[in-house]
């Protein structure tokens, strides 16, 4: 349950944060981001909401990087 109160915190607060990145940052390329989801999701791999939150940004991610969906788009 902590978490997932904490991940939620994360995905609230990169949400909030979201319009104030610049085009030129993309966290998809932020390595220390990677490795942490890689952490969570292998921590807790029967939680499913969290599961999902990290498809959803390794979805994101590569369609950013395939050009069918620009950054501003992503955040």
């Amino acid at each position: 349950m902590r978490l997932i109160q904490l991940t939620l915190a994360v995905v609230l607060f990169l949400f909030l944060a979201g319009p104030s990145f610049s085009e030129t940052e993309n966290d998809c390329h932020d390595r220390a981001a990677a490795l942490t989801w890689e952490k969570m999701v292998k921590k807790a791999p029967n939680d499913l909401d969290l599961q999902r939150l990290h498809a959803l940004r390794l979805g994101i991610c590569e369609k950013i990087e395939k050009w069918s969906l620009s950054l501003d788009q992503g955040v």
